[in-house]
């Protein structure tokens, strides 16, 4: 074996890591370490489904009185909330990539600072409790690579909520380690029995 193959088996291991301290990162909601594992323009697109699950949760909140209804008004679709997601700050547009109420809408958040504040409020309430796994790396080049895992996230208010799909990561090699460059979620399946 020559050092490059050495050199080849210890990116992957240290790239496929970074899967799961994402995720450990996010059941433990400590967002500094999520921003951790990003490069600085690093760049989240998730499917506008994924946001969906906080309605019941936003619902039974504010029913209750409480004043913090995580994510009502995104759940809700009113256009109040697309102003104030675009508001959220990005420095490319956190709002969908195609059109309101169509199942492909994405969210796109880039940079830092936007990553940061997403992670953040979408640790709130209804928290996700994601798992990783069946990581395939590919080494593109001597800093970078791209790879793909497959994920189940859980919510923490409704064990009956459960969403599978995959993240499709594009990875760089920094002076602090490998990161991910950009991570794309793909739902397959969304469950969103309630009773």
């Amino acid at each position: 074996m020559t050092d490059a193959d050495v050199r080849g088996l210890l990116d992957r291991e240290e790239i496929r890591d970074l899967a799961l301290r994402y995720c450990d990162a996010i059941v433990r909601r400590d967002v500094d370490a999520v921003m951790d594992v990003y490069v600085e323009d690093g760049e989240f697109v998730v499917p506008e489904q994924a946001f969906q699950v906080d309605e019941k949760a936003a619902g039974s909140e504010k029913a209750a009185g409480s004043e913090k209804a995580a994510g009502s008004e995104k759940a809700a679709g009113s256009e109040k909330a697309a102003g104030s997601e675009k508001a959220a700050g990005s420095e490319k547009a956190a709002g969908s990539e195609k059109a309101a109420g169509s199942e492909k809408a994405e969210r796109r958040y880039q940079g830092l600072a936007a990553l940061r504040k997403m992670y953040a409020e979408s640790m709130t309430s209804p928290a996700p409790l994601p798992t990783a796994g069946n990581n395939i790396v590919r080494l593109s080049g001597e800093n970078t690579a791209v790879g793909r895992c497959m994920a189940q996230i859980r919510y923490a208010h409704n064990p009956k909520l459960l969403s599978l799909g995959y993240y499709d990561d594009e990875y760089v090699r920094t002076p602090r380690g490998w990161k991910f460059k950009r991570r794309k979620v793909t739902l397959r399946q969304f469950n969103r029995d309630d009773s």
